[in-house]
């Protein structure tokens, strides 16, 4: 996703660097503001020209769109799931986790909660 982020903005910024005739890096970074939505801006340019705005309206648009597909993949896919069944079925291969004696989906986190910590085992008794 990073790549993907860098080459639109790499792409759309000497776009917009050609219509404003900026050098390429301040329309890279002014694309890249637009599309992370970084409230304190890379570049202090903004587009003047007629074409310059409608390259940015376009970019803001699409800007918008890959935010709201980022959001989707992240919320529908939800690629933390299957890296979690990746590392359980790793762990029980290393034999880190027991699979018969782990039913949880969160196997490390249900045994930190079964060996917590008390005071009371804290005190010997004389």
């Amino acid at each position: 996703i990073p790549a993907w982020t860098a080459g639109l903005c790499a792409l759309f910024g000497s776009v917009l660097a050609l219509a404003e005739k900026w050098h390429v890096s301040d329309g890279i970074l002014y694309v890249l503001t637009n599309i992370l939505n970084l409230g304190t801006p890379l570049t202090d340019l903004v587009p003047d020209t007629t074409s310059g705005k409608i390259v940015d309206v376009v970019v803001s648009s699409i800007a918008m769109g890959y935010v709201a597909i980022f959001a989707d993949y992240v919320t529908t896919l939800n690629p933390s799931r299957y890296l979690r069944r990746k590392l359980r079925a790793y762990l029980i291969r290393m034999g880190v986790i027991d699979k018969d004696q782990t039913t949880s989906g969160y196997p490390l986190a249900a045994a930190s909660v079964a060996h917590q910590h008390t005071h009371e085992d804290s005190f010997e008794e004389k």
